[in-house]
């Protein structure tokens, strides 16, 4: 469980710098509960975790922006990553390659491509 939490703690540190107007969406949230907690992945952005909560409790992850959520994020060289001669943003500048599981700086959300919740 502590691993959990600094996960969820190191997600919230870590932004792409969209904000709440650019990740308007409607969220499909996948979920699963018991009598202790909530848990649920938006599936309407790549999957990323974005409901984790005690049960009736407040949500502690924060979905303010893409980066925000409980996802998967790479990093790599080269920096700056600059794919067809394309320049980053000057705020991504000097991080290379960075794919985030929820989508893309431009505000393009990543697509699930099969799902499955059997309730358990």
């Amino acid at each position: 469980m502590l691993w959990l939490l600094l996960l969820i703690t190191w997600t919230g540190l870590v932004s792409v710098g969209l904000s709440p107007a650019e990740v308007s969406r409607d969220p499909k949230i996948s979920s699963l509960e018991n009598d202790k907690i909530c848990f649920g992945a938006d599936l309407s952005i790549g999957g990323s975790i974005t409901l984790l909560s005690l049960k009736n409790g407040p949500n502690m992850i924060n979905s303010h922006d893409w980066g925000s959520q409980i996802q998967m994020s790479f990093y790599s060289g080269p920096q700056p990553y600059e794919p067809n001669g394309k320049k980053p943003s000057k705020n991504w500048e000097k991080l290379g390659w960075n794919p985030i599981q929820s989508g893309d700086y431009s505000g393009v959300p990543a697509k699930v491509l099969e799902h499955r919740n059997d309730g358990r």
